[in-house]
C-alpha cells in the first residue's frame, strides 16, 4: 500500500528554492518530491515509486530514507524551470515487511527560494597542454560571476578573499597560460550583487602533455622530464613510480611497486 502527505505551494517566477525538513525511518522507505500541479495531481503513479525512480514530471527531493531512528537532516537545492503551482510531497510504501518504530516521520519543513543559486553543469573541454574551455548554465538572474584557477583545492572562506578572482560577463570563459601536465581546479560563482553571491562550485582537470621532438631519449634523470610524464594508476595496489628502486644505469627508472 501507499501514502502521501502533501503541500501546495507557488512560485511566480523561474526559480531555485532550497527544501529542508527533520525524518526518521525505521520501517519501509519514506520519498520526497516536488510536483508541478498540472502533472498528476491525483498521485496514481505509486506502482512506479521506488528508492530510486521518479515518475515522469515529478522531482526528485531525496532518494529512499530509511534505516534512521534518530532523526536526520536533509537539505537540497531544487530547479524549478516555469512559475506556478507545486505540490510538496511525501511518499511512504508499505511493504507488509516487518519494521521499527517509527516507520517514518517528518518534521522541521522549509522551502526557501534562494535568489543567488549556484550555476549548474559546470564543464571543461577543448583542454590542451596550455589553456582550456570552461562553460557553466546559470540558473538565477546573474550577469556576472567570478572565477578563481588555482593549483590545489581551495575552502570556500579562501576563495571568497582570494585575490586571484576574475570577474567575467559571460557563461563561457577561455582558460590560458597553463602549465603542461598540471591538475588545475576551477572554481566558479554567480555574483548578484555585492551582497548576494552564490557558493562556489569546482570542477578539476589536467592539463595535456607537452610533445616531445624525436629522436627521444630518457633516462629519468631530469626532474623536469620526469615530470612530463603522465602517470595514471587508479586504485591498483600495484603501480607505476619514477624512483631509484629500479634503474639500469643512473639513479632513477620507472618501474611498478606496490610501495614506491
Amino acid at each position: 500500500s501507499y501514502a502521501y502527505a502533501y503541500c501546495m505551494f507557488q512560485i511566480d517566477d523561474r526559480s531555485v528554492v532550497n527544501v529542508s525538513f527533520d525524518w526518521k525511518s525505521y520501517g519501509n522507505y519514506a520519498r520526497a518530491f516536488i510536483v508541478p500541479a498540472s502533472a498528476d495531481p491525483s498521485f496514481t503513479w505509486s506502482n512506479r515509486i521506488s528508492d530510486s525512480d521518479t515518475p515522469d514530471g515529478w522531482l526528485s527531493v531525496c532518494g529512499g530514507l530509511v534505516g534512521s531512528n534518530i532523526w536526520m537532516h536533509h537539505s537540497q537545492d531544487v530547479e524549478l524551470s516555469n512559475a506556478g503551482n507545486y505540490y510538496f510531497v511525501f511518499f511512504w510504501k508499505n511493504d507488509s515487511s516487518v519494521g521499527s518504530n517509527p516507520p517514518a516521520a517528518i518534521d522541521n519543513i522549509n522551502i526557501v527560494k534562494i535568489t543567488c543559486p549556484l550555476i549548474a553543469n559546470l564543464s571543461v573541454t577543448d583542454i590542451t597542454n596550455e589553456s582550456a574551455t570552461i562553460s557553466w548554465r546559470e540558473l538565477g538572474s546573474a550577469q556576472t560571476w567570478n572565477i578563481v584557477v588555482s593549483t590545489t583545492e581551495l575552502e570556500q572562506d579562501a576563495l571568497n578573499v582570494s585575490e586571484n578572482i576574475i570577474t567575467v560577463t559571460d557563461s563561457t570563459y577561455y582558460l590560458t597560460g597553463l602549465s603542461p601536465s598540471t591538475d588545475y581546479y576551477v572554481y566558479v560563482r554567480a555574483f548578484c550583487s555585492n551582497d548576494d553571491q552564490s557558493l562556489w562550485k569546482t570542477i578539476f582537470f589536467s592539463t595535456r602533455q607537452n610533445p616531445v621532438i624525436l629522436p627521444y631519449t630518457c633516462d629519468f634523470e631530469d626532474a623536469t622530464e620526469n615530470g612530463n610524464w603522465g602517470i595514471l594508476n587508479g586504485n591498483q595496489v600495484n603501480k607505476w613510480y619514477i624512483g631509484t628502486a629500479e634503474n639500469n644505469g643512473g639513479e632513477n627508472g620507472l618501474y611498478i611497486s606496490n610501495n614506491g
